[in-house]
C-alpha cells in the first residue's frame, strides 16, 4: 500500500527534523523552564492528536489518502507562493 509506504517516510523525516530542531534549541538555550512546564501541561493533549490521528489514519481508504495528500500539498504550495 502507497499509503503505509508514505506514512513511513513522513515518520522518519518529521523525527529526524523534530531532533535536529531539539538539538539546535538546547544549544541556543531556548529551552526554559516555562517552555517545558508549558510542554507538561500540553502534552496529553498532543498524545490524544496523534490516537486520533492513528485511528483515522488506520480507518481511512487509499483512495481519500491519496486526494487528501495531493489537496494538503496543493495548501501547502500556494501558502509558500503568497
Amino acid at each position: 500500500m502507497v499509503k503505509n509506504r508514505d506514512c513511513r517516510f513522513f515518520e522518519l523525516f518529521f523525527f529526524v527534523t523534530s531532533v535536529l530542531v531539539l538539538v539546535f534549541h538546547l544549544g541556543s538555550g531556548n529551552i526554559t523552564k516555562d517552555i517545558t512546564l508549558t510542554f507538561l501541561e500540553l502534552a496529553p493533549v498532543m498524545m490524544i492528536g496523534m490516537l486520533l490521528g492513528t485511528y483515522i489514519f488506520r480507518k481511512m481508504s487509499e483512495d481519500y489518502y491519496r486526494k487528501g495528500l495531493f489537496i494538503l500539498l496543493m495548501v501547502m504550495g500556494v501558502v509558500l507562493i503568497i
